[in-house]
């Protein structure tokens, strides 16, 4: 195995574990303002 090849798999591994972290925050976040909205205005979401 080439060096290179392992430090670019662990950065694609960091990668992808950041990306899939800010989206399950995102997916929360989101998840939260929709019903906050809904509680708010029903009609927005309708």
């Amino acid at each position: 195995m080439h060096p290179v090849r392992l430090s670019s798999q662990f950065i694609v591994k960091r990668f992808y574990g950041c990306f899939l972290l800010m989206g399950i925050i995102t997916l929360e976040k989101s998840a939260e303002s929709q019903k906050s909205v809904q509680v708010l205005d029903p009609k927005l979401i309708s």
